[in-house]
């Protein structure tokens, strides 16, 4: 029997570029080569399950409805490019912004919670999965959710350049990350 297995992939800054808050799809821009990458993760038989927070929603900055539209037109985008994402989880809470909501909050990165319900509904093997993300934070939850293998997506200026963690590698993009990992399968 085969174990589902995913990578595990922050939005911003890692599928596309992280201008802050992006809600809108004309300011949405896919990374350099994050199509070619995300159909190398499905040729590695990874489900792809994006896991990201996204505060804009209680700084109301946005709105639930706004990041819906902004995914659903992602999805759609994708979809016509051949990538199928298996699902979407999001945080959009703030310490400062959704203070009674926050006291409760499981699913904002560092904590694992979020990594942990995808794992739940999909019955991912958390421990054959991999995870890349471009903060200290996706990472930190990652290993928190017991994922050995995680990357630091280095593209935006804004994300991490240090290495989070041992166990972590770091590369400008998820196009460099999934050809490393192709090149690990042939050996």
């Amino acid at each position: 029997m085969e174990l589902n297995k995913a990578a595990f992939l922050d939005r911003d800054g890692v599928i596309n570029k992280d201008y802050g808050y992006v809600h809108k799809w004309e300011n949405f821009d896919f990374c350099e080569g994050v199509i070619e990458g995300l159909k190398n993760l499905i040729e590695l038989k990874f489900k792809l399950i994006i896991i990201t927070n996204q505060s804009g929603i209680d700084r109301g900055i946005f709105t639930e409805e706004d990041f819906a539209s902004l995914t659903n037109l992602m999805l759609k985008k994708l979809r016509t490019q051949g990538v199928k994402i298996t699902d979407i989880f999001h945080c959009p809470h703030h310490p400062l912004f959704s203070i009674n909501k926050f006291s409760e909050c499981e699913c904002r990165k560092p904590k694992p919670g979020l990594f942990l319900k995808a794992a739940s509904i999909y019955d991912i093997s958390l421990n054959h999965s991999i995870a890349l993300g471009d903060k200290e934070r996706d990472l930190k939850a990652a290993k928190s959710a017991g994922i050995p293998e995680r990357y630091l997506i280095t593209t935006n200026a804004i994300g991490d350049k240090e290495k989070a963690h041992s166990n972590t590698n770091s590369f400008e993009s998820l196009l460099d990350c999934s050809r490393f990992l192709k090149n690990q399968c042939k050996k």
